[in-house]
């Protein structure tokens, strides 16, 4: 499944991408993570995914671990890449992140590619793009207002 935006922040560019490519100020935006540990730019997660809102008596949570890789990008950018397994399947994802602008007004563009694995099926596409959809929405609001704090 394949997502992208993109949000405004008055900041200076240069500013913002140093800070969105230090995995330490961002991590609290991200869906699930329990805990990590940092090694460098790669970094392990311990992930448990609140999934209630699908409506599925039986499961409120699933939970994993991934890992991300954190690669700083020629043109103002991150790209991250993930891998690991929740809830039994094989997940992975490509998140890309590009910073542009001038003086204290910063354009940030983002897509992410993920692979869900075998979840998509347990669950179905509509319902994990739902949820999907809410994390997505969370977590930029929470980075936005973390880049404007900053």
């Amino acid at each position: 499944m394949d997502y992208s935006g993109s949000f405004y922040v008055d900041r200076d560019p240069a500013e913002v991408k140093q800070f969105i490519s230090n995995f330490e100020n961002v991590v609290a935006c991200l869906p699930g993570i329990d805990s990590y540990t940092n090694n460098g730019n790669e970094f392990e997660c311990r992930i448990r995914l609140d999934i209630s809102s699908l409506s599925n008596s039986y499961l409120k949570h699933i939970s994993g671990k991934m890992k991300f890789l954190f690669v700083p990008e020629r043109d103002n950018g991150i790209s991250v890449n993930g891998s690991g397994r929740i809830a039994g399947s094989s997940v992975s994802m490509n998140v890309k992140v590009f910073v542009e602008g001038s003086n204290e007004h910063a354009k940030v563009t983002w897509s992410a590619a993920i692979d869900y694995g075998l979840i998509l099926k347990a669950m179905g596409s509509e319902k994990i793009k739902e949820v999907t959809d809410e994390n997505i929405k969370r977590s930029i609001e929470c980075l936005r207002g973390k880049i404007s704090m900053h």
